[in-house]
This record gives structure tokens, sequence and C-alpha cells, in this order.
């Protein structure tokens, strides 16, 4: 190998090197600019999914109307039960409290802070239920023999739907860890 061989040899690595480097430069530029892309997509995904999630909770409550209607027609109720019954249809209404807090208020906060959020949700869930199953109790208390095989038949499939309902979004939704 002459002194020119060697000195081409040298210039097609340093060209090929070069080439490589500006690969590599363009590959890190493209990932760079896709994930700026990426970064921006959940500000608009995260308003396409509020929007379906009011729509979903509308119809959830269109469904639960329907539901309650349906029923207080199937138990043909007496004006004596009839405060029994807007009471219990009080206690099914959701709580004014948010379910969730604010997505960016909570990542603010510690660690701590957010397990003590969660425990006072689950404490505002767990009080809302015992007042519902009070008011269900006082209301299933003044149904006929008749109007309690109904209620519980209506209740048992308005149960497993929910349960159901709750199930699938879990699996839908996933956990994130």
């Amino acid at each position: 190998m002459g002194p020119s061989d060697f000195s081409h040899s040298i210039t097609e690595r340093v060209f090929s090197m070069k080439s490589i480097r500006l690969s590599l430069i363009s590959a890190s530029l493209l990932l760079a600019v896709s994930g700026m892309s990426f970064a921006q997509a959940p500000a608009s995904t995260g308003a396409v999914s509020a929007a379906h999630s009011q729509t979903q909770r509308q119809h959830g409550a269109d469904r639960h109307a329907k539901h309650l209607e349906t029923l207080h027609a199937q138990l043909n109720l007496t004006a004596s039960q009839d405060a029994a019954w807007q009471s219990f249809v009080q206690t099914m209404q959701k709580p004014g409290h948010p379910v969730h807090p604010d997505r960016a208020a909570f990542e603010k906060m510690t660690t701590p802070e957010r397990l003590d959020q969660m425990q006072t949700m689950k404490q505002q869930r767990d009080a809302h239920m015992q007042k519902h199953a009070e008011a269900t109790r006082v209301f299933y208390g003044q149904l006929t023999a008749e109007q309690k095989v109904i209620f519980d038949a209506q209740s048992m499939r308005h149960m497993s739907r929910m349960q159901g309902s709750m199930h699938a979004s879990k699996h839908e939704h996933g956990h994130r860890h």
C-alpha cells in the first residue's frame, strides 16, 4: 500500500465518519422535533378527553334519570310513599365535590399531601354512600311486599350493570403507575 493509497483510505474513513455523524445528528434532530410534537399532543388530547368525559357524564345522567322514571312507574307508589321516594332520589344525586382534583394541582402536591387528598375524597364518597344506604332502607321500609320484589329486581339489574361498567372502565383506561 503506497502513500497515496493510505491517504485515499484515510479520506474515505473520514468522509464515512462525517457521513455517519451527520446521519446521527439528523436523526437526533428528527427525534427531538418529534418529541416536541408528542409533548404538545396531550394538551389537545386532554381537551378532547374532557369533552368526551362531559358527554359520557351527561349520557350517564340521562340514563340514570330514565331508570328512576321507569322504577317510579313500575312501583306505582302511593302518596304516602312519595316523601321516602324523594329522599331516596336526592341521595342518588352525585355529590357536588369533584371526583378528582385538578391534575396540575395534584402534581404539585407532595406524596403525603396526595395521600391526604385521596383519603379525604374517600371519606366524602363513604359519607355519601352512607346517606344513600340510609335513605334506601327508609324507602324500602315503606314499600309493600309486591313493590319490594320489583325494587329488588330493578336494583339488582342496575347494580350488575354498574359493576360491569366499572369493570370495563378499569380495563379500558388501564392503571397508570
